[in-house]
């Protein structure tokens, strides 16, 4: 049923707060459904489980909001990661500021929130890169003196591997960047020796932990992933036949376009938009930040740490291409852009390597000041609208935009919304939440600012 004839039926609504309050929840029974989502590695699944089980006398809708709160306070905690080692090296090798991109960025990436506040393995994806930004500051910027750096970054991988497939190419960029580092320092034996030896200590555990997941893949499906595409598309023939046949230029760069757009803002997980015209501004703001934090960088080497964020993102961005190709070669569409948000600790950083370079410039710090007052108007104007969707005062209209009731965007209705919200939802505590996120965001802003200075990109020799 819809929101508004589900909420206009009172004897529905009756019946729903009973099984939302009850605590018997029906035991599991094996499908006969093939499992189309294969191609996920079990380890998030298996960190989940206890906690399910632990709340099993739960009703199911507490149970899912338990699991949405944990896989949530995971990926923030690898985004804090991020931020807090940021914050170590700021004023020492890199300058004085870099960690507000950390502050910022998901109010210019607000599908941050929505990415990661649903169930799924992105969270401990984020979590785990988190730690892997700490680990590789420690590798490259302290090199020689982090013996155990080295080790621990191929564990990580390898967790990363039993987690999701994104992190295939994550390690084949680790390894050739670190390949690379080696070669740049041909000229001094010992120097090669080290980082030939940190290559070897990095790649080895990794496949050791997550390589035999895809050769199984392989071998049970045919393909390393798993994916349920790439075995639909073998069994029609292979990409490239399927691809003459389907492919359109207007298709590839809509698609392709798609991944940005929803990489920033995709809408609700209902699948309904605000206006492309709100959107734009966040994405000019976007792409001005990238090419920022492009020049900014653009004299230091590519083996300088200061490239990890573009060192990553490509490849991952290159398998999403490629995801592209398959859903021509389907006659499908839709490759989601906001996976790339599981780089976010790296994405961030370059975001204040960005941010630093623009803000030496008082009209810099002006625009950058009204960018953010807009993101975060874009961000209250998206989320009342869910909550007018879910409360029943708006609807999804027939070009998957909001439709509200009314004149004034059901503001004039209030009261109902929070009351239609609180048998489905827990508003209070929503509002406590977003009361207190938003007091520690005014308060390390104010922190930030403070920190941020003039100056060039400081790289360590």
């Amino acid at each position: 049923m819809t929101y508004p004839s589900f909420f206009a039926d009172k004897e529905a609504v009756a019946d729903y707060k009973r099984y939302r309050d009850g605590n018997e929840s029906e035991n599991f029974e094996p499908g006969v459904e093939k499992n189309w989502e294969s191609q996920h590695p079990p380890l998030y699944y298996l960190l989940m489980a206890p906690i399910s089980k632990i709340s099993r006398h739960l009703s199911l809708v507490t149970q899912i909001l338990i699991l949405r709160l944990c896989s949530y306070l995971l990926a923030w905690a690898g985004f804090a990661i991020g931020w807090c080692t940021t914050r170590d090296f700021e004023g020492k090798i890199i300058p004085d500021g870099v960690a507000i991109g950390y502050l910022l960025y998901p109010f210019f990436i607000p599908m941050f929130f929505g990415e990661f506040a649903r169930i799924g393995s992105d969270s401990l994806c984020l979590f785990l890169l988190g730690l892997i930004f700490h680990v590789s500051f420690r590798l490259f910027y302290r090199e020689g003196r982090e013996w155990t750096a080295p080790i621990v970054l191929g564990l990580l991988l390898g967790l990363g591997l039993l987690t999701k497939a994104f992190f295939l190419p994550l390690l084949a960029s680790y390894v050739f960047l670190l390949f690379l580092r080696t070669w740049c320092a041909r000229g001094t034996p010992q120097l090669v020796h080290l980082r030939a030896l940190t290559l070897l200590l990095a790649t080895i555990p990794a496949l050791l932990i997550g390589g035999g997941w895809y050769f199984r893949d392989f071998i049970a499906y045919g393909s390393p992933t798993g994916s349920g595409d790439a075995i639909a598309l073998s069994k029609l023939g292979g990409l490239i036949p399927n691809l003459i046949s389907n492919f359109s230029i207007y298709t590839f760069f809509r698609d392709t376009f798609g991944i940005a757009v929803s990489w920033s803002w995709a809408g609700s997980w209902s699948l309904v938009r605000v206006s492309p015209w709100l959107h734009i501004p966040l994405l000019l703001v976007t792409a001005w930040l990238i090419v920022s934090y492009f020049l900014a960088i653009r004299r230091n080497s590519l083996v300088e740490p200061v490239w990890l964020p573009a060192w990553l993102a490509m490849p991952l961005l290159a398998g999403l291409l490629y995801h592209v190709l398959i859903v021509i070669a389907l006659a499908s569409n839709g490759t989601p852009g906001w996976y790339l948000n599981i780089l976010a600790p790296f994405l961030a950083f370059a975001m204040g390597i960005g941010i630093e370079r623009i803000w030496r410039r008082r009209l810099g710090q002006a625009i950058l000041k009204l960018s953010l007052i807009y993101a975060i108007s874009f961000i209250a104007i998206v989320m009342w609208s869910q909550m007018a969707l879910f409360s029943g005062c708006a609807i999804k209209d027939a070009s998957k935009l909001y439709q509200f009731h009314g004149q004034r965007f059901c503001l004039d209705r209030f009261t109902e919304v929070t009351d239609h919200l609180s048998v489905v939802g827990w508003p209070s505590l929503a509002f406590v939440a977003f009361a207190g996120g938003f007091l520690c965001f005014v308060l390390a802003w104010r922190t930030s600012s403070v920190t941020l200075k003039m100056g060039k990109l400081n790289v360590a020799n």
